[in-house]
């Protein structure tokens, strides 16, 4: 979106040796200055100009003609002349414009040049136009002097901030009515001279460079034969007339070939050697053309001052002419530069502008061509610049793309969402919110028997077991003897093994017997195994159990997400939890394999092969079948459920030292049992305590529950492979949408509202940000109860900080 502002007039008239230099700005202010002109200023202009000749003569034609008409020798270095004559004429340029005389003008300007700049960094989101001077000058030796390069600003202010244009001094014929851009491609007459001499040729495949945006037409001038009558030259010439006059209407008039001032008749174009066509010959067609949508006239030819001005009192909008004579070549440059900054779709302005810097820096090869080009404008202010309409996707593009501030917010918090230290601060945090806000609430699932039980090796089961020091690193295997065959006989049907087993003790054979007699019993068991450094398997020693007779589970977590296998059918190895779940699932169908001490295939294999042949099992089959999630979500460990809702917990001790009738023990038939350590000193798997977990720690009537876990500072892995097993068992499967989801939608949103908020008055703005901040305050709640009721977690503090990031600069910014 561009936020147009009203140029400034300025009119320069020569009376005798001075000049009048007379400002009128939008507001009605009129600002006056008398300054003398220097002869110098003269002589130095009519120096460069006869050098300027000189050089591209002898480029051009002179070369091919016996002499250039001054006698001066070919190899004479006027390109260096040139560059000298050129610096002599804009440093006296400069000096006489940089007058005390002129200094309430030059003011005035730059007055307006830094509020332009204060409303561009108020209103962030829209593009502001550049100052804008419309330059008047008579006579049209003082219109012939370089105005563009006038430095009415500092040299550190950004280019472009300050532009000129030019516009006649007489009388002007109104415009009819400001015409709007047309839909669609727009429409080209390109006009090409009969002139061997020039190249044609590439002109028309620079316009064609414009074919995906504009529709050209071209008009090729006849040669007509010198015996010829005025009627075949008048013929010609209609023909021209008829094509501006086309009723489908034209957006830009291009003309090439040569032409030359004429003040009597506004100009003439020379269509072929002894066909002159005069601009007030085609008056009444171009008034047509411009009636039915013509907007810019550009004449890629020499001298065209008469022809712009002529153009103008018609009330076309603009016109881009030269005011010298200018080489082939350098035509062929500008052309280039120009339709390359228009179908980047800039302003014509600007795209004059770009060519002629262009220009200005390839001035060894084209010394002084950047001073020729001139944009004329028609004054009124409702006539919009010329521009080409990009597609509606590109015009949405453009006005919804990111500004500089909105690029950096969004970077950074993409970059804080990808960061693993700061997604862990923030789920720690919203593990915290949502445990409050189920304990708040009242809701939790269905209340229903735990299916895990934690056994719990910690320091006081050490200590009264009278275990050495060196036999609890690693774990003493007679004590899990012990553990295990006292399951066995309390007919527990899954039991897990949190401890890697890998080495060989003296200790192997009491394991050994007690996991072949549960074995015997059809006890699913489960030890645990992880990779090595080098990416080796550690698994359990063949001496306590055969790798046919168990399964195996990797303990490792990623985060704290619910581990699944990467492939259904676990050719590697199963996640230690995935495994247990699977156990306890098939250990109910008695269909299903079950262990036996001497198998054929391994346990592994029989479960897998089971589990492909399934067509219509239970859900919780199907869910351990196949686990993968849609569009790749990966399920989490939910720790706002309270620890005695999944697991129960047991210490070794206590479970030692219980007898076998105690109801307590007896209700362990049905579930999974994780043996595993219970945060005694030397523990390998001990995590800092999640956030939510230490909230429920600390609510009253849960310390007796799990009296020595949640003493414990800190959370042993077992317990988060028991959330993992009841989750799989309860199917619990909570999904963490991506934060770069929902910053995606935030983007979106913020953009759209800071939208909204352009142009709005200040009570419209604050209604918009009270109901931004409603909806910030809406959407928290809807993540709180998602999380609860559709089990999805919906990222919430980066991608409302995006949303704020976009509309408070909209909000700071006046109506």
């Amino acid at each position: 979106m561009m936020l147009l502002r009203s140029p400034l007039r300025l009119k320069v008239r020569q009376v005798d040796q001075f000049c009048v230099f007379d400002l009128f700005h939008p507001s009605g202010q009129e600002l006056s200055a008398t300054l003398s002109v220097p002869e110098a200023l003269a002589e130095r202009h009519q120096n460069w100009q006869q050098i300027y000749l000189k050089r591209y003569e002898l480029q051009t034609r002179a070369r091919v003609g016996s002499k250039s008409g001054s006698g001066t020798p070919i190899s004479y270095d006027w390109d260096q002349e040139l560059r000298i004559a050129e610096t002599a004429l804009l440093h006296e340029f400069d000096r006489w414009l940089g007058q005390p005389e002129l200094i309430g003008i030059r003011e005035a300007i730059q007055q307006a040049v830094e509020q332009a700049a204060q409303t561009r960094l108020r209103q962030e989101t829209i593009d502001i136009a550049p100052v804008t001077i419309l330059l008047e000058c008579s006579p049209l030796s003082l219109a012939r002097l370089p105005w563009e390069t006038w430095k009415l600003v500092p040299k550190d202010t950004a280019l472009g901030t300050v532009r000129i244009a030019r516009t006649c001094t007489t009388q002007i014929t109104p415009t009819t009515s400001v015409s709007s851009p047309r839909r669609g491609k727009i429409r080209i007459l390109a006009i090409f001279a009969a002139a061997p001499e020039l190249n044609h040729g590439l002109d028309q495949k620079i316009l064609r460079s414009l074919h995906p945006v504009a529709e050209i037409e071209f008009v090729h001038c006849q040669t007509v034969p010198a015996a010829a009558n005025n009627g075949t030259q008048m013929s010609e010439k209609q023909r021209i007339a008829n094509a501006i006059a086309d009723e489908r209407g034209w957006d830009i008039l291009f003309f090439a070939g040569h032409s030359n001032e004429e003040a009597n008749t506004g100009g003439k174009l020379e269509l072929a050697p002894q066909t002159t066509l005069a601009m007030s010959e085609i008056e009444p067609q171009l008034c047509f053309a411009k009636q039915r949508g013509l907007q810019l006239a550009v004449f890629n030819s020499c001298c065209g001052l008469h022809i712009a001005e002529s153009l103008i009192r018609l009330g076309l909008p603009q016109v881009v002419v030269m005011r010298e004579q200018i080489q082939d070549a350098v035509a062929h440059k500008f052309l280039e530069q120009f339709c390359h900054s228009l179908i980047g779709f800039n302003d014509v302005h600007a795209a004059v502008l770009e060519a002629c810097h262009y220009l200005a820096r390839e001035n060894i090869a084209y010394p002084s061509a950047h001073l020729i080009p001139s944009l004329f404008r028609h004054p009124d202010p409702k006539v919009r610049l010329f521009r080409m309409e990009p597609s509606a996707l590109k015009r949405t593009w453009q006005q919804w793309r990111p500004t500089r501030w909105e690029a950096i917010a969004i970077s950074t918090v993409s970059l804080l969402s990808l960061m693993a230290p700061v997604q862990e601060l923030l789920s720690e945090g919203r593990y915290w919110s949502q445990a409050v806000y189920r304990q708040t609430t009242h809701q939790f699932p269905p209340a229903a028997s735990p299916p895990v039980t934690l056994l719990e090796i910690d320091q006081a089961s050490i200590d009264r077991k009278g275990i050495d020091a060196y036999k609890v690193k690693p774990m003493s295997r007679a004590y899990l003897a012990e553990l295990v065959d006292r399951l066995r006989q309390l007919r527990v049907g899954v039991v897990g093994v949190d401890y890697l087993l890998d080495g060989s003790t003296k200790e192997d054979t009491t394991l050994s017997t007690a996991v072949q007699a549960a074995i015997q019993q059809q006890t699913w068991l489960v030890f645990a195994t992880r990779q090595n450094d080098a990416g080796q398997p550690i698994r359990v020693t063949p001496a306590i159990a055969q790798p046919n007779w168990i399964l195996q589970g990797n303990i490792d977590f990623v985060g704290w997400n619910v581990m699944l296998p990467d492939q259904p059918d676990c050719r590697e190895t199963c996640p230690f939890a995935y495994q247990l779940a699977l156990a306890q699932t098939l250990r109910s169908d008695p269909a299903a394999p079950q262990p036996q001490s001497n198998p054929v295939m391994s346990l592994h294999s029989r479960a897998r092969q089971y589990l492909e042949q399934l067509n219509d099992g239970s859900k919780t089959l199907a869910f351990l079948k196949q686990p993968q999630f849609p569009l790749s979500l990966q399920p989490i460990i939910d720790f706002s459920l309270p620890p005695k809702r999944v697991y129960r917990s047991l210490a070794a001790w206590d479970f030692l030292e219980r007898p076998l009738e105690d109801t307590r023990l007896t209700a362990l038939k049905a579930q999974v049992v994780i043996i595993g350590s219970g945060g005694y000193d030397q523990a390998d798997d001990s995590f800092p305590v999640p956030l939510a977990v230490r909230y429920w720690r600390s609510v009253k009537n849960q310390t007796e529950q799990n009296h020595q876990t949640l003493r414990s500072q800190v959370f042993p892995g077992a317990a988060a492979h028991a959330y993992t097993v009841h989750h799989l068992l309860t199917q619990h499967k909570l999904l963490w949408i991506p934060d770069l989801w929902l910053i995606g939608v935030a983007i979106i949103t913020g953009k759209g509202v800071s939208l909204l908020l352009i142009g709005k008055k200040h009570s419209q703005r604050q209604t918009l940000a009270w109901l931004s901040g409603g909806g910030t305050i809406v959407y928290s709640a809807i993540g709180l109860q998602s999380y609860v009721s559709a089990s999805v977690l919906l990222p919430w503090l980066l991608p409302s900080a995006l949303f704020w990031l976009y509309i408070l600069p909209a909000l700071r910014r006046t109506a």
